[in-house]
């Protein structure tokens, strides 16, 4: 079972995954409105709300990979198991972040 402090951690790097994400979007929503190219009121609502859906499907996404990387790696025996786990499922994520060294520091508390 999952030390609760990990768990809170991790909802806090989650929170602010999706709250960056916001602030992406309201910031796309900013740049929609003032396109000189937007002929009326109702193609800037129309072009502000496909960009807002098409975020939200991608925070949703991440959210879900996160939390299926999270229960796969709180059931497996050891940190050199869950690193391969990482490398093989996950070498996408951007292992210079100062996000995923958080993240591993998290992992070497959960194996320890």
């Amino acid at each position: 079972m999952a030390d609760t402090s990990i768990d809170v951690t991790l909802k806090l790097i989650a929170d602010d995954a999706i709250r960056e994400a916001k602030a992406a979007t309201k910031q796309i929503q900013g740049q929609l409105s003032s396109i000189s190219f937007a002929s009326s009121f109702n193609a800037a609502v129309t072009g502000i709300s496909a960009v807002t859906e098409v975020v939200g499907k991608a925070v949703g996404y991440i959210e879900d990979v996160f939390s299926k990387a999270i229960e796969e790696l709180d059931g497996l025996p050891d940190m050199p198991t869950a690193l391969k786990y990482l490398e093989r499922f996950h070498n996408d994520w951007d292992r210079e972040s100062e996000e995923f060294h958080e993240f591993l520091e998290i992992l070497e508390k959960r194996f320890s």
